[in-house]
């Protein structure tokens, strides 16, 4: 009996054990086709990845580092999209540690043109998600959140950069971020993803974690 404690306890502790930090108004159901009684797999649920609307649109994107893990180590961490830009913005702050990182189509920065209406426009304006239902929490963003995600964007280009164990993966079609010199900050991974939009390049996890 006590052999057979060992052996199951040697079992969990070998698991590797992998966070994932979604987008911004990701439905974290995305993620489901990924977990497996064969590792861990934590998802970081933010404001925008719930179901509360009020919430969604009124908790502050640079407050988004709370929602992060504390003190739990990860062999591979996944930042997607907005997750990237959370991430490193509250990296001096995080508690977790990790053996290697992943920005998953970093949304590092917003074009000009984008920067420019969301700046001008009423914060409480929304606009409808053209994603597919299965793949977002809501139907709509506001404003105001874009804005945010400008903020922050600015907030990254005055931290100096560190990019020890950290990977850009960048799918060259993705249709909504475009490669820019943030990314040469770390060591950068064009991939070809076969998920359609090119944007989610989930078969990049899919391919990490089930090797």
């Amino acid at each position: 009996m006590l052999l057979l404690f060992h052996v199951h306890l040697e079992i969990v502790i070998s698991k590797k054990r992998y966070l994932i930090i979604p987008g911004l108004n990701q439905s974290l159901g995305l993620y489901d086709f990924l977990k497996s009684p064969e590792y861990i797999l934590d998802i970081v649920e933010f404001p925008c990845n719930g179901k509360d609307k009020d919430e969604y649109l009124k908790f502050p994107l640079n407050r988004y580092g709370e929602f992060l893990p504390k003190n739990i180590h990860y062999d591979t961490v996944f930042c997607h999209s907005l997750g990237s830009l959370v991430f490193l913005t509250s990296r001096s702050e995080i508690s977790f540690s990790y053996d290697q990182v992943y920005l998953i189509a970093p949304a590092l920065k917003t074009w000009a043109l984008a920067e420019f209406f969301f700046k001008i426009l009423p914060d409480k304006l929304v606009t409808p998600s053209l994603n597919m239902p299965s793949r977002r929490a809501f139907s709509f963003c506001s404003v105001g959140l874009y804005y945010q995600v400008i903020l922050l964007q600015k907030k990254l280009e005055s931290i100096e950069l560190d990019g020890s164990h950290i990977s850009v993966v960048h799918d060259p079609r993705d249709e909504l971020i475009r490669y820019n010199r943030l990314f040469d900050n770390f060591h950068y991974i064009e991939y070809l993803s076969i998920d359609f939009p090119r944007h989610l390049s989930l078969d990049f996890i899919e391919k990490c974690i089930k090797v």
